[in-house]
């Protein structure tokens, strides 16, 4: 039996933007539509950096500006109020999370990693989601995407 331990799906220590390089050309430019609102832009971003990000896009070299699309996320993701008075005005991405689950009701554990984060985060929009739906209704959703389901949990 090998003593081998198996190879995590994501490095969690990476920063966002190397973790982006590793995103596939499909989801980096889902990104893109969703930074750019789909080419028609957004207040926060400025013309040159849209451009950039579409052009890009279109020649799927997305990968190549991966610090560009983690910084856009950051300030797109960003409580734009709390921004204004940090110390720094791009917040690290482990701070937009944290906001973000602030902003949706979730209590975040100190010393919780960026994963933890991202995990209690989607655990409490699923339950939203699915407050009010049968087993029936859950399972069905469930194994239309082919995701496993933990039933005790809901």
């Amino acid at each position: 039996m090998s003593s081998e331990q198996p190879v995590p799906l994501i490095n969690k220590t990476l920063s966002l933007d190397k973790l982006l390089r590793y995103a596939s050309t499909a989801q980096l430019s889902e990104l893109a539509d969703i930074i750019t609102d789909s080419g028609k832009g957004r207040l926060s971003l400025t013309e040159s950096s849209k451009k950039n990000i579409l052009a890009h896009k279109r020649c799927r070299t997305l990968h190549i500006i991966s610090p560009d699309l983690a910084h856009e996320i950051c300030a797109f993701g960003g409580n734009t109020v709390v921004n204004a008075f940090r110390p720094t005005s791009q917040p690290s991405y482990f701070t937009v999370a944290t906001d973000v689950a602030n902003k949706i009701g979730v209590r975040v554990p100190e010393n919780s990693s960026i994963c933890d984060v991202e995990e209690l985060i989607i655990k409490k929009i699923l339950a939203t989601s699915l407050k009010g739906k049968s087993k029936e209704e859950i399972e069905a959703l469930f194994n239309a995407h082919n995701c496993k389901l933990d039933s005790q949990q809901f």
